[in-house]
């Protein structure tokens, strides 16, 4: 190949492999981690690259070496590319990455069968360069507009919500082997194509490859569905379990209450009879000691009672440990909005993480800062900081519980109830001091 034709070559490759680009980004495209116009300088940048790699190769290689090494280069340098541009594991991204060449695959394929199938025995193209240019890429772009809508909202969908490691780790294989193979599917001499049924084989062996690797891709779609439907059913268990444990507490709390108070007429009755006795001393002993029984009345923070109760509980424990604490909750909200008993959950759930945060602290380094409240008719606002002791156990965006092991539970569940209201949750851990903030959506009504 003397220059001018490396390059035109080289341009008809660059060209070819423009659609498979725009599809890399399709699925992932709220993932990308940069701006549109930063992303299309980059993509040209990192084509003007490959080109002038590739050029070099072409010249100083023979054209078989050369042609697989820039196969595998340019696979490897756009990638490359790509990685850094979407805040994505490398296993969801190189699976994306290789159905982008599996579509490359598949029209360069079928362009090569309509080419055979309609001027057979042909060893000179009856069209131009430019004319078979412009059908490669007409194959293409009528694969990536069929496959574009499919795989924004499946790949899409698998890459955002699956995240079995050990599957994404092996599922790029398929597609990976079809596009290599693909390079041996088209035969150098096209004539030994029309001996005997040699035609009609290669046609079903291509036909058999596609369906193969077309059920492959159904077959992930589908076992991912199954996997996360299970997933779900085992956070719903796991949300009914905490909701019934912050329900036990508020239980143990209004039953606590409701025992002082039924035992109240009963210490009065014993110190009517110390006083009656003239026992002032021992009326005075008992009078301490049934004052420091009672708890101080609980606190009035809103409308709703198994909230008010929760806050109450929590604010005796805090006391008990020495932790300062600043509860802020403004819930001027219709009852029909939300369950309370989602709130006491979520309430509950944060503040046993706060005080055992804190309960490691020195004394005087002890405190909670609590604010909830609506910021505007469809939204509420929660936030919660204390300092915290160590280091943060976090892998993959999940954090690790401090407790036990495996995951905090307590921040899944406030997670999961952010979720349930259409909300956000935002954690930040920095300068030892725990912060996690939440936006809830309420609905006009709740069923």
């Amino acid at each position: 190949m003397n220059s001018i034709h490396t390059a035109l070559f080289l341009t008809r490759e660059t060209i070819m492999i423009f659609p498979l680009i725009v599809f890399c980004f399709i699925p992932v495209y709220s993932q990308i981690t940069v701006s549109l116009l930063s992303l299309i300088k980059k993509v040209v940048l990192v084509t003007f690259l490959v080109e002038i790699v590739m050029f070099i190769f072409f010249l100083l290689l023979p054209f078989w070496i050369s042609n697989t090494v820039n196969a595998f280069l340019c696979i490897f340098i756009f990638f490359y590319f790509y990685e850094r541009t979407v805040a994505l594991p490398r296993s969801h991204l190189w699976f994306i990455f290789m159905s982008a060449c599996l579509l490359g695959s598949f029209a360069y394929l079928f362009y090569y069968i309509i080419d055979i199938l309609l001027y057979p025995h042909s060893t000179v193209l009856p069209y131009s360069p430019l004319t078979v240019l412009m059908i490669e890429q007409f194959f293409e772009w009528i694969l990536f507009f069929l496959l574009a809508y499919p795989a924004k909202r499946y790949l899409g969908w698998l890459v955002n919500s699956f995240h079995e490691e050990k599957i994404w780790k092996i599922i790029w294989i398929p597609p990976a082997l079809f596009v290599f193979f693909s390079q041996y599917l088209v035969p150098e001499n096209s004539d030994k194509i029309y001996v005997d049924k040699t035609l009609e084989i290669y046609l079903l062996a291509i036909a058999m490859s596609v369906s193969l690797i077309m059920i492959v891709y159904l077959l992930f779609f589908q076992i991912a569905h199954i996997v996360i439907e299970k997933q779900k059913v085992t956070e719903k268990n796991l949300y009914l379990q905490i909701e019934a444990e912050q329900t036990r507490k508020l239980q143990a709390f209004i039953n606590d209450t409701s025992r002082l108070r039924h035992d109240y007429r009963h210490h009065l009755a014993t110190l009517n009879q110390m006083l009656e006795e003239n026992k002032y001393a021992e009326a005075k002993e008992y009078l301490k000691e049934f004052s420091s029984a009672i708890p101080a009345t609980p606190k009035r923070y809103c409308s709703f009672v198994g909230v008010n109760s929760i806050l109450n509980h929590y604010e005796t424990q805090c006391k008990d440990l020495f932790i300062k604490t600043h509860f802020s909750i403004r819930l001027d909200i219709p009852e029909n909005t939300f369950k309370e008993t989602d709130f006491c959950v979520l309430l509950g759930n944060l503040l046993d993480n706060s005080i055992a945060a804190c309960r490691v602290l020195p004394k005087d380094e002890r405190h909670i800062s609590l604010k909830f409240a609506r910021t505007n008719p469809a939204t509420l606002a929660l936030q919660i900081r204390n300092p915290y002791y160590g280091n943060i156990k976090i892998k993959n965006n999940v954090f690790y519980s401090t407790k036990h092991e495996g995951t905090g539970q307590g921040l899944y569940s406030a997670q999961l109830i952010a979720e349930k209201y259409n909300g956000i949750m935002n954690v930040n851990y920095e300068n030892q001091t725990f912060e996690v903030r939440i936006l809830l959506t309420l609905p006009t009504t709740f069923s």
